[in-house]
C-alpha cells in the first residue's frame, strides 16, 4: 500500500506542478501558561511550541497535499542539560520535523469516483466549526471533542483498570484516523439531490499508541497500544492486515443532508455513527448525530511463539467466544446560528456512554483462561457555547465556555472541568491572521473523597504539579497564533 500511496502522490505532484493551483499555508503556535514557570505567572511553554505548514497541489481531476509539523523545544539532544522554563534539566524528545498528513488523489470522471491514498483524516460530516473563521485555534479552545463517544481519559482521576482507554466509538464520523489508508468515493449528481458512497481500506499492522490528549494521531491508530499483533493472535481468523471503513451520504439542497459512517478497524470492533443535519432553515446551521461503538475484543498478559511457550509478557489482543461485547453510545448536538452578518452563536452538546473497566476472569498466567472482559460504563457530558461578534471587516472577537464532567453514574461526580477562552482575531490582510487567546482551565471543581483526603489529579494540561495532592487547580494559558494561508 505505501508504494501506491508513494505513486499517486508523486506523479499528481509532477505532473500538476506546472499548471495545477498551488496553495500553502503556515501556522505558529506559541503558548504562555501559568504551569510552564512554577506557579509564579506566566512562562513561554517552549517545549509546546509548533509549527505546521502545508503545501497543496490540486488539478481538475488529481492533486496531493503534505502537512509537516515542525516541533523546536527548550530542551535540545546535543545539549541535555537544557532548562526550560519551569526550570527543569531537559533532554528533548519530540524536536525535529515530522510527516502530519501526506496524501493524493485521482478522479476518473468517467465513472464518477475518486480515489483518496495516504495519511490523513478523512471527515464529512457537518461539525459546525465556521465560527473558527478559518483560524487554527486550538481544538480546546472551541471545540474540545469531534463528534462521537467522548474519550475522556485525560480528565479523568481514576485510571486504573484502563479506565477510560478502551473507547472504539470517539470522533466517529473520521474513517481514517490519520491512519494510511485507501479510499474510493462514488458520487451521483443525477438524482434529486448529491448521493456519495465511500469504501476504504486503513492499514491496521501494529500501530504504536499516542496518548497526547486522549487523541489518535496519524499511523497511531490504538489505544491499546496495537490493534492485533499478527505473530500471538491466538485464533489465526482473527488476523487481519486492513480495517474496513464506509460512508453513505446523501445531501438535499434546502432540504437536509444525512450521513452514515462506519468503521471496523479489528475483527469484534466496530464504530457506527449516523448524523442528520437540515437545511431548510435561513442563518441555522445544525447537525444532530447518534454514535453506536461495540468492542468484542479480549486482552491477554502473555504472548507465545508457535510452539506454545511463552514468549514475553505485556498485553496482547486476542479475540475468543468467551469475551463479552463492550457497549457504548454517544448523541450529538451542534447549531450555529447568525443572528446577522456581525453576529452568531455555536452551540455543541454531547451525552456519551463509555467503557471503563475491564473484569479480570483469571490470573495472568495460563493462556487458555487468560481474559479480561469488559464490564462497566460510565456516562458523560460535554457542552459548548460560543459568540462570535465581528467589530470590524479584520477584527472578530470570540468568546468560548466548555464545561466537562465525566462519571455521572456516580452519586457525586468528582470530575467537573471549565474551560473559558475569549480570543481577538485580527486580520492582517487576504492571506495572514493573528489570534491571541486566554484560555483559563478550573479542573476537579468541588471534588472530594468520601472521606475527605485528597487525591491525585492526572498530570496534564500545563499544570503546576509542585503542589501534586490538591483537588482543585487552576491554569491559566495564553496561545500565540499566527496562520498564513496562499
Amino acid at each position: 500500500m505505501k508504494k501506491i500511496v508513494s505513486a499517486v502522490t508523486l506523479a499528481s505532484l509532477l505532473a500538476g506542478a506546472a499548471f495545477a493551483d498551488i496553495s500553502f499555508s503556515y501556522t505558529g503556535k506559541n503558548y504562555f501558561d501559568s504551569g510552564a514557570n512554577s506557579g509564579n505567572g506566566l512562562g513561554y511553554d517552549g517545549d509546546s511550541r509548533k509549527d505546521c505548514i502545508a503545501l497543496s497541489i490540486n488539478q481538475d481531476n488529481y492533486g496531493a497535499t503534505l502537512d509537516v509539523d515542525v516541533r523546536t523545544p527548550i530542551g535540545d539532544d546535543r545539549n541535555p542539560d537544557t532548562v526550560n522554563s519551569k526550570g527543569e534539566t531537559v533532554t528533548s524528545t519530540n524536536s525535529g520535523m515530522t510527516i502530519d498528513e501526506y496524501y493524493g488523489w485521482m478522479t476518473f470522471k468517467a465513472i464518477s469516483t475518486t480515489f483518496t491514498a495516504g495519511v490523513w483524516n478523512s471527515r464529512y460530516v457537518n461539525r459546525v466549526t465556521t465560527d473558527k473563521r478559518g483560524v487554527n485555534f486550538d481544538d480546546q479552545d472551541f471545540e474540545l471533542f469531534k463528534p462521537g463517544v467522548i474519550n475522556v481519559k485525560n480528565y479523568r482521576n481514576d485510571n486504573t483498570n484502563g479506565a477510560g482507554k478502551y473507547n472504539v466509538a470517539f470522533d466517529s464520523d473520521n474513517l481514517t484516523m490519520g491512519a494510511l489508508a485507501m479510499v474510493a468515493a462514488y458520487t451521483n449528481t443525477a438524482l434529486p439531490g448529491t448521493l456519495m458512497v465511500k469504501l476504504g481500506l486503513v492499514d491496521v499492522t501494529g500501530k504504536a499508541a499516542d496518548n497526547t490528549n486522549g487523541v489518535l494521531s496519524a499511523a497511531k491508530l490504538s489505544p491499546e497500544g496495537a490493534w492485533q499483533d499478527n505473530t500471538n493472535v491466538l485464533d489465526p481468523a482473527s488476523k487481519v492486515l486492513a480495517g474496513f471503513v464506509g460512508e453513505v451520504a446523501y445531501r438535499q439542497e434546502n432540504l437536509f443532508a444525512v450521513n452514515l459512517a462506519v468503521r471496523s478497524y479489528e475483527v469484534h470492533t466496530a464504530s457506527v455513527g449516523l448524523f442528520f443535519s437540515p437545511l431548510m432553515v435561513d442563518k441555522l446551521e445544525a447537525t444532530a448525530g447518534v454514535t453506536l461503538g461495540f468492542n468484542g475484543a479480549g486482552y491477554t498478559a502473555s504472548s507465545w511463539n508457535a510452539d506454545g511457550t511463552t514468549q514475553k509478557k505485556g498485553r496482547q489482543q486476542i479475540y475468543q467466544e468467551q469475551g463479552t461485547l463492550g457497549f457504548e453510545w454517544a448523541v450529538d448536538l451542534r447549531a450555529r446560528y447568525a443572528f446577522s452578518d456581525r453576529l452568531s452563536v455555536t452551540t455543541m452538546h454531547n451525552f456519551s456512554s463509555y467503557i471503563t473497566d475491564l473484569a479480570t476472569d483469571a490470573t495472568w498466567a495460563n493462556k487458555n483462561t487468560d481474559l479480561t472482559k469488559w464490564e462497566g460504563n460510565d456516562f458523560a457530558m460535554w457542552n459548548q457555547f460560543n459568540i462570535t461578534y465581528d467589530f470590524a471587516e479584520n477584527l472578530t472577537a470570540g468568546f468560548t465556555v466548555q464545561h466537562l464532567a465525566t462519571d455521572l453514574d456516580q452519586a457525586y461526580t468528582q470530575h467537573n472541568h471549565l474551560w473559558i477562552a475569549p480570543n481577538l482575531q485580527i486580520k492582517c490582510n487576504d492571506n495572514a491572521k493573528f489570534t491571541i487567546v486566554t484560555r483559563a482551565h478550573f479542573q476537579n471543581m468541588g471534588e472530594a473523597d468520601d472521606d475527605g483526603k485528597s487525591v491525585t489529579p492526572p498530570c496534564n494540561q500545563g499544570y503546576d504539579h509542585s503542589d501534586s495532592h490538591s483537588h482543585y487547580r487552576f491554569a491559566f494559558t495564553v496561545p500565540v497564533i499566527f496562520s498564513f494561508n496562499y
